[in-house]
């Protein structure tokens, strides 16, 4: 869903099974398989996700950001994307 992010990043803790329910789509292939869930109710943006750090991921960020953007009728961001490891605070 989130084809133009490439690749992402981080760590998984969960168990039990994720189960789709109606109007409800992965997010993403992982190593074990499917996961995250992307839906629309009404008017309203839904995601969910096992993956911790992931918007460490300054493309996903991005992408998810932009998808918001253009809900609320506002243009996508284009500036060049910031590392966020060079600046993170330890």
């Amino acid at each position: 869903i989130f084809n133009q992010a490439g690749s992402v990043q981080g760590y998984e803790i969960h168990c039990g099974e994720v189960v789709y329910g109606m109007n409800c789509k992965p997010i993403y292939m992982s190593n074990s398989g499917f996961d995250g869930a992307l839906t629309h109710h009404e008017s309203q943006f839904i995601m969910g996700t096992f993956i911790h750090d992931i918007f460490k991921n300054a493309r996903f960020t991005r992408e998810v950001v932009n998808r918001l953007r253009q809900k609320k009728g506002l243009s996508p961001f284009s500036a060049p994307l910031t590392h966020t490891e060079d600046i993170r605070e330890y």
